[in-house]
């Protein structure tokens, strides 16, 4: 079985440290991990499994630096979307039944929640808006809840508690002072907004708690809604 999780909140929240103890926690067990993007945007530089090199990236994301517009993120969240469907159904399938291994883990960096933020900051609340109609593969229809993950964490911190963790030295400082001001309690409206069924699967958490408390909260609830194999392997002594 294959288990998603996404990781969502604004910037600084600490999304990705998470993903990345939770990462190496597993790998020390042998459960297969995989990292993917499932909003905004990707680097495509080969860096590892889940951000394979690709020229449409490379075009890609030479246009958002040239015209950083409404219409980039929403091709870019269609692309995404259709991607993490092709590794959760086909690719990850196949290579963990070719490594023998009954269980597997994707772990997703911004999820389905963060295409709704790109509604909300338009002022729109239509769930069923998030994808055009017929984005997916041979004309398919992609849906909010086709690719939500199984388990979603929501982290949440007021931006106060988070716009010291910016580095005064990095060079999108004032572009990401200005996300955090603006989003920083967006998330948790966005969370009280989506259908029932997606509700359900968000679980939020205080995203001013240290990183170790954190960590614990995460590998508890994971404990609680992933296959076996997994809860066991996370509740294991490296």
């Amino acid at each position: 079985m294959i288990f998603t999780v996404g990781f969502e909140g604004v910037n600084r929240t600490g999304k990705g440290t998470q993903i990345g103890l939770l990462r190496t926690k597993l790998e020390l067990q042998s459960i297969p991990t995989l990292v993917l993007r499932g909003n905004g945007s990707r680097e495509a530089q080969g860096s590892h499994k889940g951000d394979p090199l690709s020229a449409w990236w490379d075009k890609a994301n030479d246009l958002r630096d040239e015209m950083f517009d409404a219409g980039w993120w929403v091709r870019a969240s269609v692309r995404l979307a259709r991607e993490y469907l092709a590794w959760r159904e086909y690719i990850f399938p196949r290579f963990l039944e070719r490594t023998g291994n009954t269980d597997g883990i994707i772990l997703v960096d911004r999820t389905v929640l963060s295409a709704f933020m790109l509604l909300l900051e338009n002022g729109d609340t239509d769930w069923r808006k998030l994808y055009p109609p017929h984005a997916g593969p041979r004309g398919t229809e992609i849906s909010g809840e086709l690719v939500c993950p199984d388990l979603i964490f929501n982290f949440i911190a007021p931006a106060a508690a988070l716009l010291p963790r910016l580095a005064p030295d990095d060079p999108k400082h004032d572009f990401r002072k200005g996300l955090i001001e603006r989003n920083a309690g967006k998330y948790a409206i966005a969370s009280a907004l989506v259908p029932p069924d997606v509700r359900r699967r968000i679980h939020e958490l205080d995203a001013s708690l240290t990183e170790e408390v954190l960590h614990e909260s995460i590998v508890a609830t994971l404990g609680c809604y992933a296959p076996k194999r997994i809860g066991d392997a996370l509740h294991a002594n490296p």
